[in-house]
C-alpha cells in the first residue's frame, strides 16, 4: 500500500493532491442541519478539503504499531477538524474515538464515542438511513466480555447497574 507521507512533517496525504484542494472552515458553517454535500454540493466537496471517513486517522488506528505519537497527533490535528462528524460515515467517529483515546484526549474520545453509539441507536430503531448499520461501534473496537467470563459467572450477562470492562 502506497502511503504519500511528508518525511519531515509526517503528515499524510489523505489521497494524492488532497493537500491542493480548498479549506473549508466546518466550523463557520455551525449549526447545521445538513450535510456537506447538500451544502457544498457533490461538485464542492469534490474540491474541498472536507472528509465524509477519515482513512488516514483509520490507517493510523489499524497500523497503531507502525506509527509513533507524534505522526498520529500531526494527523489527528490535520484531519479531525476537517471530517464532516455531524453527516459523515458511521465509521468516522468510531475511529476518532478510538485514536482520540490513544491520543489522551479523553473528553474529545467521550464525544465522538457518543456519536457513533447514537447513529447505531438511530439506525436501530429505524430512524437512520440503513437501518441495522454496524460499523460505527464495530469500528471503535467496543466488545463486552463474553457472558462466560463476566465476573458476574455463569454465561449470565452483565445487570444493567453492574460495570463492564472493555478492551
Amino acid at each position: 500500500m502506497y502511503v504519500p507521507q511528508d518525511p519531515a512533517s509526517g503528515l499524510i496525504e489523505q489521497f494524492a493532491g488532497f493537500f491542493q484542494l480548498q479549506h473549508i472552515d466546518l466550523k463557520g458553517l455551525e449549526p447545521r442541519s445538513e450535510s456537506l454535500q447538500a451544502i457544498l454540493g457533490r461538485a464542492g466537496v469534490q474540491q474541498a478539503q472536507v472528509l465524509k471517513q477519515p482513512d488516514v486517522l483509520m490507517l493510523l488506528f489499524l497500523l497503531r504499531d507502525r506509527y509513533d505519537e507524534r505522526v498520529k497527533r500531526i494527523n489527528w490535528d490535520y484531519y479531525e477538524p476537517r471530517t464532516d462528524h455531524e453527516f459523515g460515515s458511521s465509521l468516522g467517529p468510531a475511529i476518532h474515538a478510538a485514536l482520540a483515546s490513544e491520543l489522551g484526549e479523553a473528553e474529545r474520545a467521550y464525544r465522538h464515542f457518543m456519536r457513533a453509539a447514537l447513529v447505531d441507536l438511530e439506525d436501530l430503531r429505524g430512524n437512520g438511513p440503513r437501518r441495522l448499520r454496524r460499523g460505527a461501534m464495530a469500528g471503535a473496537g467496543v466488545r463486552v466480555r463474553r457472558a462466560a467470563t463476566h465476573p458476574g459467572g455463569a454465561g449470565r450477562p452483565p445487570a444493567a447497574s453492574e460495570t463492564v470492562e472493555t478492551p
